[in-house]
C-alpha cells in the first residue's frame, strides 16, 4: 500500500529539512524551456531569468556579497566562493545545474510525497501511473512526484537545490574549511542552448579558473558517474508545397505535410536505428516533432551517437530520402538546424584522472560503490565542451528518475546523498 504524506513529515533536522524545502519550492515554479522561441531570445523562457534572480536574492539574504554574483547575458547565474584561509592554492571546481525543465510538459509541479511500500503509484491527475517496476529499488524510501499532469522538475531542480544548500551552508559557516568553488545555474539546457548561447558569455578567464573541473549535478542514481555521453546533433527538414481545395482543385494540391509524414516513415524503415531499437553505445535517429500543413511542413530529427563522425553519414542519408520524397509529392525540401549541439565528455575526463579519483572517493565515503557510466543523453558539460574541449565535465546523480514526463520522481535520500558527496568532494580537493 502506498501512502501520501504531508511535506512537513519528511522535513528532518539539519540540512535535510532545508534541502527538501528548497526542492519543493523550486519545482513549484514553471521554468520549462521553450524550444520554439527564436534563437535570439535568451533565455527562451523569461521565467528562467526570473528564477535565477530569485536565487540571487535568497543568497544575498543568506549573506552573499554583490561581487560574488555574475549574471550572464543569457540569464544564467554564476556564484563565486573564495577559499577559506590557507586553501587559496587548491583546485577550484565549478558545480553546474540547469534551472529549465523539459519543454514538452508544463512545469509548476504540485508535489506529493509517498512513503513507498511497493506496488504502482497512481497519481491523481490524467490517469498517470508510475509502475512498480520503475520503483522496485526504492521500497521503504520517501519518493516525491508531481500530481500527474506536469513534470516534477527534479531534472534539474534537484541539482539546483543541492547547490543552493551548499551555498547557504558555506555562507553560514557550516563548512569550516574549503577551497574556492563556483556554482553555475544554467538556462535552456533542455533545448541544447547552453552550448550555443550561455557559453559565449563565459569569459575564458572564468573557465580557466575551474582547475577542479566542471561537475554537473544532473544525473540519476549516485551509484554511477557519467563520464561519457552522446554527441548531439539536430537536423530540421522543411517541405514547401501548395494548398488547394482537395475536391475542386485537387490537381493543384502539393501536400507538404504528406511529404513530412512519408519522410518520418521512410527514415524509420531505412537502415537507421530507432531509440527503442538501440542500447548501450549504439547510435539512433529520432524525430521529435512533425508539424505543418499542405503549404509548409517541418520535421525535426535528432541523431545521437557517441562518435560525432557518424553524423555526416546520417545527415546525408536523411537529405537523400527527403530529396526523393520531395520529387514524389512535387514539393521543395530545405534543410537547417543547429548542427552539432554537444559532444562526448569522455576525452577530457580521461586526461584528468585525478578528478575521477576524487569523485569516486567521495561517493565511496558516502556509502556508494559507484561505477563509471556512459549516458545515452547529453549534459551541460557536453555543451560547454563544444567551446572548451579540454575542460573535464563529469555528471553525478541527484536521485531523479523517469525524467521528461509526468511519471518523473525523486528519491529524497539520494538527493541528500548528492549533497553529502559534493561536500566530501570539496573536502578531498582541499
Amino acid at each position: 500500500m502506498e501512502m501520501n504524506m504531508r511535506k512537513q513529515e519528511v522535513l528532518a533536522e539539519g540540512f535535510q529539512a532545508e534541502l527538501s524545502e528548497k526542492f519543493f519550492r523550486y519545482v513549484a515554479i514553471d521554468t520549462r524551456a521553450d524550444g520554439a522561441a527564436p534563437a535570439e531570445k535568451e533565455p527562451s523562457n523569461p521565467a528562467e531569468r526570473a528564477f535565477n534572480s530569485m536565487l540571487g536574492v535568497e543568497l544575498t539574504r543568506a549573506g552573499a556579497k554583490d561581487e560574488q554574483f555574475i549574471f550572464l547575458s543569457d540569464g544564467s547565474l554564476i556564484v563565486r566562493f573564495d577559499a577559506t584561509a590557507g586553501l587559496e592554492n587548491k583546485r577550484r571546481p565549478c558545480f553546474a545545474a540547469h534551472v529549465d525543465t523539459y519543454p514538452k510538459y508544463p512545469g509548476g509541479a504540485v508535489t506529493i510525497v509517498h512513503d513507498y511500500q511497493g506496488g504502482d503509484i497512481e497519481l491523481p491527475k490524467s490517469g498517470t501511473v508510475i509502475p512498480a517496476f520503475d520503483l522496485r529499488n526504492f521500497i521503504g524510501q520517501k519518493i516525491v512526484t508531481a500530481s500527474g499532469d506536469t513534470t516534477l522538475g527534479a531534472d534539474d531542480k534537484a541539482g539546483v537545490a543541492v547547490m543552493m544548500q551548499l551555498a547557504v551552508d558555506c555562507l553560514a559557516g557550516k563548512i569550516a574549511t574549503h577551497g574556492a568553488f563556483d556554482l553555475w545555474f544554467c538556462v535552456d539546457e533542455e533545448i541544447g542552448r547552453v552550448g550555443r548561447s550561455g557559453v559565449k558569455y563565459l569569459s575564458p578567464e572564468i573557465v580557466a579558473s575551474w582547475t577542479g573541473g566542471l561537475v554537473n549535478l544532473d544525473g540519476m542514481s549516485p551509484n554511477g558517474i557519467d563520464v561519457g555521453c552522446f554527441c548531439g546533433y539536430e537536423l530540421i527538414v522543411e517541405f514547401f508545397g501548395n494548398d488547394a481545395h482537395p475536391g475542386v482543385e485537387g490537381s493543384k494540391l502539393k501536400a507538404a505535410h504528406y511529404a513530412a509524414a512519408r519522410l518520418v516513415c521512410d527514415a524509420a524503415s531505412a537502415e537507421f536505428r530507432l531509440p527503442w531499437m538501440s542500447e548501450a553505445m549504439q547510435n539512433y535517429l529520432y524525430s521529435t516533432d512533425i508539424t505543418g500543413n499542405a503549404s509548409q511542413s517541418r520535421v525535426t530529427f535528432i541523431p545521437r551517437s557517441f562518435e560525432k563522425e557518424d553524423f555526416a553519414l546520417i545527415v546525408d542519408r536523411v537529405k537523400e530520402l527527403a530529396g526523393n520524397i520531395a520529387k514524389i509529392f512535387g514539393v521543395r525540401a530545405a534543410f537547417s538546424g543547429y548542427g552539432l549541439q554537444y559532444v562526448n565528455t569522455e576525452p577530457p575526463i580521461r586526461q584528468n584522472q585525478w578528478l575521477m579519483d576524487a569523485l569516486l572517493a567521495a561517493h565511496r565515503d558516502v556509502g556508494y560503490d559507484t561505477k563509471e557510466n556512459h549516458i545515452r543523453g547529453g549534459t551541460d558539460g557536453a555543451m560547454v565542451n563544444m567551446t572548451y574541449p579540454d575542460l573535464p565535465s563529469p555528471n553525478i546523480g541527484a536521485g531523479m528518475y523517469n525524467v521528461h514526463g509526468p511519471r518523473e520522481f525523486l528519491v529524497i535520500s539520494e538527493m541528500e546523498d548528492c549533497y553529502r558527496i559534493v561536500r566530501r568532494f570539496l573536502e578531498l580537493l582541499a
